[in-house]
């Protein structure tokens, strides 16, 4: 193959994940397609551009992800018209030894290596062990956990969990949505709840089986207000008798997927339906790294892999890390070398392009925090000026506000602050940078000051209120914010070193800092732990 690739256009077919091919493959691959199985709409697309003038749509209850490609050509290129196509390809969609593919799931990752999912992943190797033994006849389905909620940004991958989930069971899996119930029939009520009934009917045909609802916070609760909440209403009625684990037979596992959660009926969340919710987040450092390692295998030094996990945690999926290592690819390939660490960088970190004035900014900002919190006890893991979707830079620390008492939270903020005493202090000027919203810095520290006076009883009432006190909340920034500048004056040298550290290198992980804070007098022992379970970000 690799002879043949050397003077020749080589397009390789595999149903094995890219993570993994062979090294050597991956590095000489220019372009990766990702084919995913057929869907109906894919199909109406594909009779009306064969068939000029038909208008009708692909009949819902067949899935043409079941049918052999070249089946759907042969009836495509044979038939007269879309009406016998569609006759010959349902046939065939009923006859398993002629057009079935068993399975509709497209291959995924293997469960055991998926990175970052947290407890979720560990929810989902103890539901496998639980199947097994039920299957064994050693454990009663009622002791089988079989109802969970994803709950994560967009991007983070919860589809992917569930089929790599289903293929380590070895069970056959069904992915449905609201979109996916309404297409089918008519689209009328009654329709769409014959569509999920059939749906849990199918899947008890063939458990041990995992239903998954994509998008389930499409579904509004049924106490709320909105539009035609009658159809609503009798939809999550539908839905709620089917997911129900006392009425649905053994094996059959249901689990959901959704970005707002706090939208859905409650309901649906109680015990014995999707009673355990697992937030799904951005790959942290950690999982990052591992995920980098998975595409770029012996390519890329470990070190390398390291700082640009540091520097972009919590602000790219897992689709980003795919995207990267292919950039990082195609730089070797397109200079006919082999990968090395700075292109993994150009790939990850393009070009900076702001003005060196700014990025000096930016430097003494996130220096700020990093130096005021080394003051104060806590180490940071990581500081980086690399500019991203959401920030021009930050610092990533300890949140932990010890038993919570007002001097613990009061404590915390100053940190927070820091970041613009710096501007302030040391270039004459504080830029809007600290502020702009609920996530900058001024609005971090506004939202707790609101909530300690509000929520908590521990500002000028005792009174709860979803409302705070002005004055409270401006007389205790103002008094934090010359703390924090105090604190800046105290270690103003420390921050402009680190600042000019942090020009060159442009991110700095846990040892590099480690080292700083032992070299400026912060010793390592006088540090407090992070708290890896409670780790937050200063932009």
């Amino acid at each position: 193959l690799l002879s043949v690739m050397s003077d020749q256009t080589v397009i390789l077919c595999t149903d094995v994940p890219p993570p993994q091919l062979p090294a050597v493959l991956r590095t000489l691959t220019d372009i990766q397609v990702i084919i995913d199985p057929l869907d109906a709409g894919a199909m109406t697309g594909m009779l009306r551009r064969r068939f000029t003038g038909w208008d009708g749509v692909w009949p819902a209850d067949c899935d043409p992800a079941r049918l052999s490609p070249a089946l759907i050509d042969v009836a495509m290129t044979r038939s007269a018209d879309a009406e016998r196509a569609i006759s010959v390809l349902t046939r065939l969609h009923q006859t398993p030894t002629l057009g079935m593919q068993r399975s509709s799931t497209p291959r995924v990752a293997p469960f055991a290596t998926l990175d970052g999912y947290g407890e979720a992943k560990s929810w989902g190797l103890q539901l496998a062990a639980d199947i097994a033994s039920y299957k064994a006849g050693n454990l009663p389905w009622s002791d089988v956990d079989d109802g969970a909620l994803l709950a994560g940004p967009p991007g983070t991958g919860k589809t992917t969990f569930v089929q790599s989930l289903a293929e380590y069971i070895g069970c056959s899996f069904t992915a449905t949505s609201y979109a996916d119930w309404q297409s089918s029939g008519s689209g009328h009520l009654g329709d769409v709840t014959k569509k999920i009934a059939k749906i849990f009917s199918e899947a008890a045909e063939e458990t041990p089986s995992i239903v998954f609802i994509d998008e389930i916070d499409t579904l509004p609760t049924r106490s709320g207000n909105a539009a035609s909440q009658d159809w609503w209403n009798a939809i999550v009625n539908a839905l709620l008798e089917q997911v129900d684990g006392a009425c649905r037979p053994d094996g059959v596992v249901v689990i959901a997927a959704c970005n707002a959660p706090q939208r859905l009926d409650p309901a649906l969340v109680r015990s014995g339906r999707l009673d355990r919710t697992f937030h799904i987040a951005l790959p942290d450092e950690s999982a990052l790294k591992s995920i980098f390692s998975s595409y770029l295998n012996d390519l890329v030094s470990d070190a390398d892999i390291s700082t640009v996990a540091t520097a972009l945690a919590g602000t790219i999926s897992g689709a980003d890390v795919a995207r990267i290592a292919r950039d990082t690819r195609k730089r070797a390939r397109h200079e006919r070398r082999p990968v090395v660490g700075a292109d993994l960088m150009a790939a990850a970190f393009p070009p900076d392009r702001r003005p060196q004035a700014m990025q000096w900014r930016v430097a003494i900002h996130e220096a700020g925090h990093a130096v005021a919190s080394m003051a104060m006890g806590n180490l940071p893991s990581s500081i980086s000026i690399m500019a991203t979707a959401s920030t021009e830079g930050h610092v990533r620390f300890s949140t932990s506000i010890g038993d919570g008492t007002l001097d613990d939270v009061m404590r915390s903020l100053v940190p927070v602050l820091a970041g613009r005493a710096a501007e302030l202090s040391i270039l004459g000027a504080a830029s809007a940078g600290a502020g702009g919203g609920l996530q900058s810095d001024l609005g971090v520290a506004t939202s707790m000051l609101a909530a300690l006076d509000g929520l908590a009883g521990l500002g000028t009432r005792l009174r709860i209120s979803e409302s705070a006190d002005g004055a409270f909340v401006e007389t205790q920034l103002r008094r934090l914010h010359a703390e924090a500048t105090f604190l800046v004056w105290l270690h103003r040298a420390a921050i402009i070193d680190l600042a000019t550290i942090v020009m060159t290198a442009r991110v700095l992980g846990e040892d590099a800092l480690k080292r700083f804070a032992a070299e400026h007098g912060y010793a390592p022992n006088a540090v407090e732990p992070i708290d890896n379970d409670n780790m937050g970000e200063l932009a």
